[in-house]
């Protein structure tokens, strides 16, 4: 029995632009399933009929343009993942499409890079293989914000505040971080390369797109299904968040992957923002089960049969963040053992260089055995460091520099 080849939609008007998308995309006709349409209701039509996996439009077209497609595409596949292709010149249009476009592409588009946007898509499902959660997922218009870390924001932004008092006080809020990742990330703006770091996004981005991103998420504050559920709070998760980025600063230095491990450390519970947006009654009653002697996680796997820890990986990788970032958002409530990238040595002050999923339970831990969450019923973390973490940091060496970080982490960095 043969599985299922992955369904893939691509829509343009221009018949010249879809003839070449069949020549260039001819050697993975054993890989994907072609759909190639020449009009957005056409596009609405095989939608409607039948399973798509992922869809790939053009931004500007007569009618329904992209951005109203993918609005339609989500309500009819929630499931699917939605690209969309764009010139630079088209950049108000574009940011149209942000809350729909799970990635944005830059039109004319490399080949490869279009294949490898596919691919990556296509993998993705298996990192969260139930339909439910991934329509629930696809179906929301944005996430939730904090009002109070906007209204911040927004004031930076009028009087003219460098992109590092502006990242100052965006860390405070993961879901917008994790948004300027994403659209900083995506092959519309060419970068060639990953930006994790919060600073140099918003440096890349400009005051003018920013705006945007912090606009629609204003937008969506009077939607915000999370607000009655008994026990859950946006502000301490994120609160949470910050405290784990400050942590793995100093830890990850060594290992030059700062900004990866503080992106990691900032979206590490974004899964958890989406299944009480997207599931406010299933995770309200997730919530309500957990005590002193259980871990929202593991209430989370008994209810749900996953994680709000991949359920953020999904949605990331879907986005197209690094690699690194995905893997430590996936695994950040791992109690398996460290494994040093170096050996750690006595004679250094510093810790041994340590991968981004293990740099960021690191910094978890250290936020764990702090005072100010050690009674907090919703916090994973309530407990000491495992020894056999800290021999593998360098023993009784290292205690002193986990201790400078807990109690001062931006004294502690080397």
């Amino acid at each position: 029995m043969h599985e299922r080849q992955e369904r893939v939609l691509f829509v343009d008007d221009e018949p010249d632009v879809i003839a070449g998308l069949r020549r260039v995309l001819h050697r993975h006709r054993d890989d994907w399933a072609m759909v190639f349409t020449e009009s957005p209701e056409a596009a609405l039509d095989v939608l409607a009929a039948e399973p798509v996996d992922v869809i790939v439009t053009d931004l500007l077209m007569p009618g329904v343009d992209g951005a109203e497609l993918l609005r339609r595409a989500r309500d009819l596949q929630p499931g699917a993942a939605r690209l969309i292709l764009t010139g630079h010149t088209h950049r108000d249009a574009s940011m149209r499409a942000l809350p729909v476009a799970h990635q944005m592409l830059s039109k004319p588009c490399d080949p490869a890079d279009l294949s490898r946007a596919i691919d990556r898509a296509c993998a993705v499902r298996g990192l969260l293989n139930d339909p439910k959660i991934q329509g629930a997922v696809g179906s929301l218009d944005a996430l939730p914000s904090v009002p109070a870390v906007l209204t911040q924001v927004n004031a930076c932004l009028e009087r003219g505040a460098p992109p590092r008092e502006i990242a100052a006080v965006l860390e405070h809020d993961g879901v917008v971080v994790s948004k300027v990742l994403q659209l900083v990330n995506s092959s519309f703006f060419g970068l060639g390369r990953r930006i994790t770091d919060v600073v140099q996004a918003i440096a890349y981005l400009g005051i003018d797109v920013l705006r945007s991103i912090v606009a629609s998420a204003s937008c969506f504050q009077t939607f915000d299904s999370t607000r009655d559920i008994r026990g859950f709070s946006l502000p301490r998760l994120h609160a949470h968040a910050f405290d784990t980025g400050r942590m793995c600063r100093p830890v990850a230095q060594r290992s030059r992957n700062v900004p990866d491990t503080v992106a990691a450390a900032l979206l590490q519970d974004l899964g958890q923002v989406l299944l009480a947006s997207a599931l406010p009654e299933d995770f309200g009653e997730v919530v309500a089960e957990v005590g002193s002697a259980r871990a929202l996680h593991e209430a989370e796997l008994e209810h749900f049969g996953f994680t709000h820890a991949e359920v953020g990986a999904y949605l990331l990788a879907l986005w197209g963040l690094p690699n690194d970032v995905v893997e430590a958002v996936a695994t950040h409530h791992s109690d398996g053992p460290l494994e040093p990238l170096t050996s750690p040595s006595p004679s250094t002050r510093g810790l041994p260089m340590l991968s981004v999923a293990d740099a960021v339970r690191v910094g978890r831990a250290l936020v764990g055995s702090s005072e100010r969450y050690a009674r907090d019923p919703m916090d994973t973390n309530r407990r000491r460091f495992p020894p056999e973490w800290l021999e593998a940091l360098g023993g009784e060496a290292c205690e002193p520099v986990l201790r400078a970080i807990v109690y001062d982490p931006e004294g502690a960095r080397p």
